[in-house]
This record gives structure tokens, sequence and C-alpha cells, in this order.
């Protein structure tokens, strides 16, 4: 008489498990198209997405992101982020219809990431100017992401609705990337046609300013809402230090050793960047 084989017991992978997504093929799809500024080619690139995603097995709906003049890009994209209801979020600021040959990558792609973007062909100039800044966004907020500006980008909602965007000029895309990277949330970038992005100068004012102030005060609460309460105060406070050589100095160093905005409890640090 044999013996039925007992199973194997199973292995506890809890990187594996942290790594693995929930599958979202067939999921809704909610289309933004950032409004360029002409109405007939934004119509003609947001109903071709509809219809390509529907050819995918998706159902899909457009809408479009406009940014008035002197207004927050990250404002804008926060709020259409906030008002779409579908598992997906395929954000694009083209300003040429997509083909099947860019959303098909991504569509593969975020089944096991939470935010995908379609690596364009760069050569020559281009090519090592992006490889020049991939390096520094690679060292300043642990992003190695060759083309963070790509016009092909898909989202998983619960993803990127837990990133608030505080960026008033077109750099809320490196801080998408950053803060999700901070988030622990997965991003992958594949390759893709090339498809030309709105290139408007507007969408590049105060960019220096939004790179400042990202690296000093990032934020990742909520920018809407009842301000948090503070703690109550410690009536028990530290002795100032003496005017004297080296007590200032000291008690601004114990002060500047107080961790602030970089705090997020419950965040994971770390990213899984995956490149095909």
């Amino acid at each position: 008489m044999t013996q039925s084989a007992s199973p194997e017991p199973a292995i506890f992978d809890p990187l594996g498990d942290a790594l693995r997504r929930e599958s979202r093929r067939g999921a809704a799809i909610e289309v933004l198209v950032r409004d360029f500024g002409d109405p007939d080619r934004v119509q003609s690139i947001g109903s071709g997405l509809v219809e390509l995603a529907r050819a995918a097995g998706h159902q899909a709906s457009w809408r479009t992101v406009a940014v008035e003049v002197h207004a927050s890009e990250g404002q804008a994209l926060q709020h259409a982020i906030a008002a779409a209801s579908a598992p997906l979020v395929l954000y694009t600021t083209a300003v040429e219809p997509w083909t099947a040959a860019h959303l098909r990558p991504l569509l593969d792609a975020i089944e096991r990431a939470d935010h995908v973007l379609g690596r364009r062909p760069l050569r020559g100039p281009m090519l090592w100017q992006a490889r020049f800044r991939k390096l520094i966004r690679s060292i300043l907020f642990a992003t190695p992401i060759l083309d963070p500006h790509t016009p092909c980008r898909l989202h998983r909602r619960e993803a990127i609705s837990a990133i608030p965007l505080q960026s008033e000029s077109c750099y809320v895309d490196v801080e998408l990337l950053a803060k999700a990277t901070f988030l622990g949330q997965i991003i992958e970038e594949v390759d893709v046609p090339w498809l030309p992005a709105d290139e408007n100068p507007q969408r590049r004012l105060l960019w220096s300013h939004d790179r400042a102030d990202l690296w000093r005060r990032p934020v990742f609460r909520p920018l809407t809402g009842p301000p948090l309460s503070a703690p109550a105060e410690d009536p028990q406070r530290d002795p100032e230090c003496p005017d004297r050589p080296g007590g200032e100095n000291q008690q601004m160093r114990n002060q500047t050793l107080q961790p602030h905005a970089l705090e997020n409890n419950g965040a994971q640090p770390g990213c899984e960047l995956r490149e095909r």
C-alpha cells in the first residue's frame, strides 16, 4: 500500500507578496488628456485612445485636463485623478494620436506594476542628455527613469491617488515618480514608439522652484482637508543652550536632527524599478 505524498508547505515569501499586484486585465480605463489648446486634436487623441482601449478588451472613457494660465499643473492633475472612478488611469500630454504599439506594452506591464511609463527612442545628443539627467534624478530622488516626461503613462488608480502633488510646473512628472519611489510603489519603464508631447513653455514655468521645493519640503499628506492636530507641547522642555561658543550651534544641531517632512508613517521606502 503506497502512501500519498503530503503537500509541500507553502514558502513564506514577504518580498514576493509585496511585489505581487492584483490583475487589471480587462479593467476599465479613465483617459485623461491634457488640453494643449487645439480642441480638434485633443478630441482625436481622446477618442482614439478610447477605441484602442476597447479593442484591447477594456472599457474606457476620456476627458480633458485643462490647466489655466498661472494655475498649478499638479493641482489640476490631482483634481482630475480624484474625480476618476476606473481602476486604471491613463494620463497623456501627447499632441498626436496614439497607436496600439503605444498602448499594448503599458497594458501588459501594469499587471506587475503600479505605474508604467513608455520610454521613447532617443538618439545622439538627446540620449546623452537624458542619461545625464537620469543620473541626477537617481542621486536626488532614486528614480532612474530615462524618459519621465513621456506622454505615455498608465497608473493604478489606488496608487496614484495616494500621492499628493505639489508642483506647479511640468516638474510634477518627476515629483510623482519620486514620491511613488518613497512610498514603495512599483514603477516600470517599457519601450514605445516615438510620440511628441506638449512642449509649451508654460509647462516649464517655476521648474527650478518646484525642484527646490520638492527637495526641501516634500509633502506626503493630502493637500486638502482639515489641518492635522499638533501634538501637545511637552511641559518639560530642554533648557536653552548658553550663549557661548558651541552652545547655540549645539541647540540648532539638535533641532536639525528632528525628523520633518520625509517622515511617513506606514510608508516603505524603496521602489522596484523594472526596465524592459
